[in-house]
């Protein structure tokens, strides 16, 4: 038996949303097993790169968690240490994380969406 106070979680984010996570940004999690219990967290740690199969695959619903052999292509792993003094958080369970990284005007996140949708290319026969 172990008593795990501090969880290590890791989070797959992609390379869109990337840029605004931060170590020591604050990570909301939501167990499986506890949808109506927000655990706590902070991020401690950023992969350097972006890992995960070749294209196209994705890991089966309902897949083990998130691991470089079954992260989609252009995720970073974000790891977190979440706060479980309640014990109720066990290793391998799943859920949802939020990562807060700050208030951004409308007009940012829209420009941002629209930079990540839309691609313009010029070429040039000259």
């Amino acid at each position: 038996m172990y008593e795990y106070r501090t969880l290590t979680a890791e989070i797959p984010v992609s390379e869109h949303d990337i840029a605004d996570v931060l170590v020591g940004s604050t990570v909301l999690l939501k167990a499986r097993a506890y949808p109506n219990k927000t655990f706590a967290g902070v991020v401690t740690a950023v992969a350097t790169a972006a890992e995960g199969p070749a294209a196209g695959v994705e890991a089966p619903a309902g897949a083990a968690p998130p691991t470089r052999e079954n992260l989609a292509p252009s995720q970073i792993l974000v790891r977190t240490e979440i706060d479980n003094r309640s014990l109720q958080l066990k290793p391998g369970m799943t859920g949802e994380a939020k990562i807060m990284a700050g208030r951004k005007p409308v007009i940012e996140l829209l420009a941002r969406w629209l930079s990540h949708t839309v691609k313009v290319e010029f070429w040039s026969w000259a």
